[in-house]
């Protein structure tokens, strides 16, 4: 018996702090907890995906905001272009695939097909931030380089206890 007990408290042990962070690479999380304050029954999932459609809308904008910044700065854009259509195909086909069930007539479907989305353009923003003027890497149009600075992306932070957004 108390073996028994002592593997399971060493099982909670070293799972507990996997499962802590997990939520640290789900940059659909703060999205998902905003939405969760907008239905008082956790039930209802037309008031879930309704919001949770608003959410994606405002991270596509924000994904849009900072491709058209870049786009702007680079010398030659064209491979950013293709880069972008590329990018958005996988990002589609990915989550399709990652989202199993009911298809796509799912009530669920549609809130899981939308935090999925809402995950992977949040991190490509993260790598769309990062791209930054050097020597030797892409080439970005000479004032950047005269500047020495890279313009900041006036796009605000995702904050989990912000008031939802209205349309």
């Amino acid at each position: 018996m108390r073996v028994a007990l002592f593997k399971i408290l060493i099982l909670f042990c070293v799972s507990f702090p996997l499962t802590a962070k997990s939520d640290t690479w789900d940059f659909a999380m703060p999205h998902k907890k905003r939405c969760s304050l907008v239905s008082k029954d956790e039930q209802n999932m037309k008031e879930l995906n309704i919001c949770i459609s608003k959410e994606y809308s405002s991270s596509e904008a924000r994904l849009n905001k900072i491709y058209k910044k870049l786009h702007a700065a680079l010398k030659d854009s064209r491979q950013l272009q293709k880069v972008q259509q590329k990018w958005l195909a996988f990002r589609d086909a990915q989550c399709k695939f990652m989202i199993p069930g009911s298809g796509e007539s799912g009530i669920e479907y549609r809130y899981s097909l939308n935090a999925c989305l809402i995950d992977l353009t949040e991190k490509r923003i993260l790598d769309l931030e990062n791209i930054y003027p050097c020597n030797g890497c892409i080439e970005f149009k000479e004032q950047f380089y005269k500047e020495g600075t890279w313009p900041r992306m006036d796009i605000p932070a995702v904050k989990a206890d912000a008031p939802p957004r209205q349309p």
